[in-house]
């Protein structure tokens, strides 16, 4: 037998939020393939395969794996999935490398437990710089929590923490992107 392409693609992870890869109601044995080799130091993927066992039931997930950090092998392989209803595969990016977009232009640096914002008003944080002063603008190390808020229809904000992370530069909170493939015998 010969291995098939069920789907495929490029994904860019968005932080804290799982992301559907793709979906595979064919009778079959399964496999995903994602290459990890974006990943940075401070990265933190879940990769997901969900299936449903009996006609009418819902998807649960069958495989999980996890990595972080740097990857000494990128390519990453779920075991082979007996499937005859259904298939979902999913990433999900628990933390990225965070990379700051504040304080205004003529500031140059973030002082220690500031107050910084991403390019998106939903994502903020607060800075830690180890042994105190501060971060540099164009770029430094410091160890963040990451917040993200949404405010609620009755008007109430709930602020969540998503990460802790080492590595800060200019820019905004990221999430890697990831190629990956799914076949099928």
């Amino acid at each position: 037998m010969t291995w098939t392409l069920s789907d495929s693609g490029t994904s860019t992870a968005t932080l804290g939020q799982e992301s559907t890869l793709a979906t595979d109601t064919n009778n079959g044995t399964f496999v995903l393939e994602v290459d990890t080799s974006n990943m940075i130091a401070g990265d933190l993927l879940e990769i997901r395969c969900k299936t449903i066992t009996l006609n009418g039931g819902s998807l649960v997930q069958a495989w999980k794996g996890t990595y972080q950090h740097t990857q000494i092998n990128n390519h990453k392989i779920s075991p082979p999935l007996a499937i005859d209803q259904e298939i979902s595969c999913s990433i999900k990016q628990i933390t990225g490398t965070v990379t700051l977009t504040t304080p205004p232009s003529s500031a140059t640096s973030f002082a220690d437990g500031s107050t910084f914002y991403g390019q998106s008003s939903s994502g903020h944080g607060i800075v830690h710089v180890p042994g105190g002063g501060a971060l540099s603008t164009t770029a430094g190390s410091a160890i963040l929590q990451v917040y993200s808020s949404q405010t609620l229809s009755s008007g109430e904000t709930i602020v969540t923490l998503l990460s802790t992370t080492v590595t800060a530069v200019i820019g905004r909170p990221i999430g890697e992107t990831y190629p990956w493939k799914i076949l099928r015998i």
